[in-house]
């Protein structure tokens, strides 16, 4: 039987969608023909959040080369190409919304999300592995996220076994010494709104001591209010002064 243009085929726990975009394909371990990294990230585009868009985007970009798939770069040309087709190809403004958000370089999901949470509060997004040398090594360190004129450091930890623990006390003490003042984060600060504003209040306190000076945090924004491009991307402490 030949199969016809209309003609739909279904498999137990799979739906399939229609694409109407340039579909962009590249072999895995020179066997599997799959979409690639940019396709994926506008075809998720339908079934993912605002905010998850952005850290699906973050994930395929880690800082890990074995881990990195893609680049912004790479995703603003796919975008460029989906923009030349003839017919409307949904999640298309939605990818190009959220590249104002995505960052290169990231070493997990969660970073991603506090990053949106602080920036959602009005803090602004800190730069993500921010560079510092270790004066005894003469190596970087690399911080989860930093506001780095403020020498301020937001660090989020995992469960991680007994020897990364002692690891990351040394390095408390280390960014201690040279001048850092860290926040640490864990997964209790990102359960509930209740918890990511008490997160905020936290971070605008240890910024105003930096600053000398009170600091507020607004009412939170949706990513998607944050994507939107209309609103000032500078934290309000930034243009308070």
């Amino acid at each position: 039987m030949i199969a016809t243009a209309n003609e739909h085929h279904g498999l137990a726990g799979i739906r399939d969608v229609r694409w109407a975009g340039v579909i962009q394909t590249h072999i895995v371990e020179d066997a599997v023909c799959c979409t690639s990294p940019e396709c994926t990230w506008v075809m998720m585009a339908r079934v993912l959040s605002p905010a998850e868009l952005v850290v699906l985007a973050d994930s395929m970009m880690r800082r890990d080369p074995q881990l990195k798939r893609t680049s912004v770069e790479r995703l603003e040309t796919y975008l460029d190409r989906l923009g030349e087709c003839p017919v409307k190809v949904w999640g298309l403004r939605a990818c190009r919304s959220a590249l104002r958000l995505v960052r290169e370089n990231t070493d997990s999901s969660m970073e991603s999300r506090v990053r949106l949470v602080l920036e959602s509060y009005g803090l602004g997004a800190p730069e993500v592995n921010h560079p510092v040398v270790n004066p005894h090594t003469g190596r970087f360190m690399y911080l989860d996220m930093a506001y780095a004129d403020l020498r301020i450091a937001i660090e989020y930890d995992g469960q991680f076994h007994a020897e990364q623990w002692e690891a990351d006390v040394h390095r408390r003490r280390l960014l201690d010494e040279l001048g850092w003042d860290v926040v640490q984060v864990t997964a209790a600060d990102m359960r509930t709104e209740g918890d990511r504003h008490a997160l905020a209040l936290r971070v605008a306190q240890h910024i105003s001591l930096r600053l000398g000076w009170k600091v507020r945090v607004r009412a939170p924004l949706s990513v998607k209010q944050l994507m939107d491009g209309r609103r000032s991307v500078e934290p309000r402490w930034v243009l308070a002064s």
